[in-house]
This record gives structure tokens, sequence and C-alpha cells, in this order.
């Protein structure tokens, strides 16, 4: 199969542009066999957000031994819980699957490193990050008799929900680990920032529950390594999605 050509320009990120004349010649050629199977099973999506993945990571200039040392080190992994073998895998073609994550990373790195960072400075507040406890019940005499319980160290949270929690978050004892304050459900985040850690609030009203609130752990957000390579991820998936649509649009016309 022809290769990818290396990047060359930002603006390929526009799905019109990305996809060549070249391109939707490979395609027709890759899915000419399996394209009605695999319609028919469902799987044609994933199979051509699979294709369009290796394809932008094959246009990643890598450095010839950078990436042999991480294709080496993600094979020895791989090889630990997996056989190709049993799974039907060609060894030698092992290697440039397992480096496709790495390469949609620095692909998408080199497209919108600037947006995301301009994203996270216009929207930082968004990126706090907070862990919670969250305890719904359906009436308040109810919710104010178990803040007053729980204020007073009576009984813990987990206690608490796992008995009269009505929210499928009873589950995990209302327990909520870090996440981003634009991910907090039920529109938390404006309290869960007025809060404290580890002060049990009065109840309040949400939807047609009462909530008793703790704030456990709050970091403010810096624009870490981590936080950048999900924002890539966030952006790249946005793109992936108009891209499968042009893809499909592209296998319907023979």
């Amino acid at each position: 199969m022809t290769q990818a050509t290396p990047l060359q320009h930002a603006d390929i990120h526009q799905p019109e542009e990305w996809l060549t004349e070249d391109r939707r010649k490979r395609i027709q050629i890759c899915f000419a066999d399996a394209k009605t199977s695999l319609a028919i099973s469902g799987l044609l999506p994933a199979a051509i957000r699979g294709w369009i993945r290796q394809e932008v990571a094959a246009e990643v200039d890598w450095k010839i031994d950078e990436r042999m040392q991480l294709s080496d080190s993600l094979l020895d992994e791989w090889r630990k819980h997996n056989s190709a073998t049993e799974l039907g895998l060609n060894e030698q073609t092992l290697p440039k699957h397992l480096t496709v994550s790495e390469g949609v990373h620095r692909w998408s790195s080199m497209l919108w490193s600037e947006q995301v960072e301009a994203l996270f400075l216009a929207n930082k507040e968004d990126y706090d990050q907070a862990s919670f406890y969250l305890l719904r019940v359906a009436n308040l005499p109810l919710a104010k008799e178990l803040y007053h319980r729980l204020k007073s160290r009576e009984t813990t949270f987990p206690e608490l929900s796992m008995k009269y929690g009505e929210g499928k978050e009873a589950r995990a004892g209302g327990h909520f680990p870090l996440c981003l304050f634009k991910d907090v459900p039920y529109s938390l985040g404006p309290a869960l920032r007025t809060m404290t850690p580890s002060h049990v609030e009065p109840p309040i009203a949400l939807g047609r529950r009462f909530a008793i609130l703790m704030l456990t752990e709050y970091i403010p957000a810096e624009y870490s390594q981590d936080l950048r390579r999900k924002l890539l991820k966030d952006r790249f998936n946005q793109w992936l999605i108009d891209m499968q649509k042009k893809v499909l649009e592209a296998l319907s016309i023979d």
C-alpha cells in the first residue's frame, strides 16, 4: 500500500484538504472487499477510524532511532500480555501499529499545539480539578438529618450514600474522583468552587432531589504535559468525527 506523505502544512487539518484524491483511491482499495460485511456488522465506522489514525501516524517524520526505541519498548510490554500467533498477527508489522497512538499525538501537536494552549488560557478555570462526595436524597428533612450526622462525624459519606443515596453515584459511596471542572456532573462546578476541602455543606436543591456535598480535593489548573496531551486528544477526536463522515461519503461513491 502506498505510504502517506509526511506532514507539510498545518492547513490539512481541514477534512476536505486532508482527504486527497490519492487517499480516496487508497480507501476504495483498502475497503473494496470488506466494506459491505463491515457495514452490515456495524464495524465499518471503527475500521475507518483505525485507517485514518494509521494514515495520520504515517505522516509524522520520526527520527529512526527514536521510533525504533519506542516500538521496541511497546512491543516488549505488549508481549507480556498478548501473543501475536494466537491473535493471528504479523510480528513484523506490529511495531508500526503499536506506535500509532504516539504518532497521532505528534501529528496533533504539530497542527494544534498553539490552538489548545490558547483554549486553555481562555478557559483556565474549566481545567481546575476537584474530587468530592455527593449524597442525593428525595426529601429535605432526611437530607438535613444526614447532614448533621456527617457534620458531627457520627458516620461517613460512603456509609450514608450506600444506605440512603438515590443517585447512581451511591454505588461508589458517593465519591467522584478528580475530574476537570468543565466535566463535573449536575452543574456542580460553581458550588464546588466556593467550598473548603473536608467541610460538609448544608443540603441544596438539585433537580427533584436534595444534595449534600463535600469537597475533598481542589487542584488549580496548570498547563502540564498530561493536560496538553488530553486537550490535543480531544481536538483530534473532534477532527476524527468530521473526517470519518467524509471517508464514509467517499466509500459510498462507487
